[in-house]
C-alpha cells in the first residue's frame, strides 16, 4: 500500500477534510499526521465514500473513522473531553478547574486524563465525585458590570482560538454578586485619550467622572529597553519599541473604583451548546 505523500506527516488539528475527494485518499497509508479534535468526542473529518485507508503513528483522539478503514495499533484513537475536575479532599470548598477526562464511546466521563496527578492531589478520580456545575469566580469592576446585559453573559463562548471580549465571556449565567469592595485609584493617562473617553461618557474603571489632579506635558523620548530584556528581542522587535515617542500631554485622575466578585456556571469549553450542558 502507498503512503499518500500529500496527507502524511500533517497537521490538521481541529480541521476537516471532508470535502477533500475521498479519491485522494482511497487505498492509501497515511502515517504521522495529527487529526486530533479538541471537546468533540465524535468528530466527522473525512469525507464521505473514502474507505480502504490505513492510518499508522496518527493522532486520531475525538475522531470519528468511517468503516472500511483501518486504525494501525501504533495510532491513538481515545475519546476526551473537558469536564469539572473533582475537588481536593483537603480543599472541600475551593473552586474547581476544567480537567479533561477519557470518555466512553457515549461521551461521558470514565476518569481523568491526569490520574496520577489527581491521587497526588486528593482527589477522587470516580466521576460520579464531579461537581455537577463547572463553577467560576472572578473580579469585575462595578463599571464595567453595568455595561454588560444578560445576553452578554449566557451566550455561548464561540468556537476558535482568537481572543474573548470582556470578562463575561465564560459565563452561561448572570453570576452572583458575593464580595462588594471599593478604593481611592489614581490613573495617569493621555489627555487626548481621556477627552476622547469623556465625549463618549466612559470613566473607565471609575465609579463616576473622577477628580482631576493635574496636567502636565510628558516630553519626546524613546523607550528604554534594559539589557537582559533587549537580548531577547528580535532587531525589528527591538527597533519598534525604541521608537520615538512624541510630547503628549497627561492628565492624572482620582476617583473611587468598585469591584465586584462574582461566582456563577460557566462553559467548559469554546464552542459548547446549551444542548451538551442540558
Amino acid at each position: 500500500m502507498s503512503t499518500n505523500e500529500a496527507y502524511s506527516f500533517g497537521d490538521y488539528t481541529g480541521q476537516s477534510l471532508a470535502d477533500v475527494p475521498a479519491e485522494e485518499l482511497n487505498g492509501t497509508q497515511i502515517v504521522g499526521s495529527c487529526f486530533y479534535q479538541q471537546c468533540r468526542t465524535d468528530a466527522s473529518v473525512f469525507p464521505e465514500g473514502m474507505t480502504g485507508v490505513t492510518f499508522r503513528r496518527c493522532n486520531l483522539d475525538n475522531v470519528c473513522i468511517p468503516p472500511g478503514n483501518t486504525v494501525g495499533p501504533d495510532c491513538t484513537h481515545k475519546r476526551i473531553k473537558p469536564f469539572p475536575g473533582t475537588p481536593r479532599k483537603d480543599k472541600p470548598d475551593e473552586l474547581c478547574s476544567t480537567e479533561d477526562w477519557f470518555c466512553d464511546d457515549k461521551g461521558n466521563p470514565v476518569e481523568p486524563l491526569r490520574k496520577a496527578g489527581f491521587e497526588e492531589e486528593g482527589r477522587s478520580t470516580n466521576p460520579k465525585d464531579m461537581p455537577a456545575d463547572h463553577i467560576i469566580e472572578i473580579n469585575i469592576t462595578k463599571a464595567e458590570y453595568d455595561k454588560l446585559t444578560p445576553s452578554d453573559w449566557t451566550a455561548p463562548v464561540p468556537a476558535g482560538d482568537g481572543p474573548l471580549a470582556g470578562k463575561a465571556a465564560w459565563f452561561r449565567e448572570v453570576p452572583q454578586i458575593t464580595r462588594v469592595e471599593t478604593s481611592t485609584r489614581r490613573v495617569e493617562m493621555e489627555k487626548a485619550r481621556w477627552q476622547a473617553m469623556q465625549a463618549e461618557g466612559d470613566n473607565g474603571d471609575f465609579d463616576q467622572q473622577p477628580t482631576l489632579l493635574a496636567e502636565r506635558k510628558r516630553p519626546a523620548g524613546r523607550l528604554r529597553v534594559p539589557d537582559r530584556v533587549r537580548n531577547l528581542l528580535s532587531p525589528e522587535r527591538l527597533a519598534e519599541m525604541q521608537r520615538e515617542i512624541p510630547a503628549v500631554t497627561v492628565v492624572q485622575l482620582e476617583g473611587d473604583v468598585t469591584t465586584y466578585t462574582v461566582r456563577g456556571k460557566a462553559w467548559l469549553y469554546r464552542g459548547q451548546t446549551a444542548e451538551e450542558v442540558a
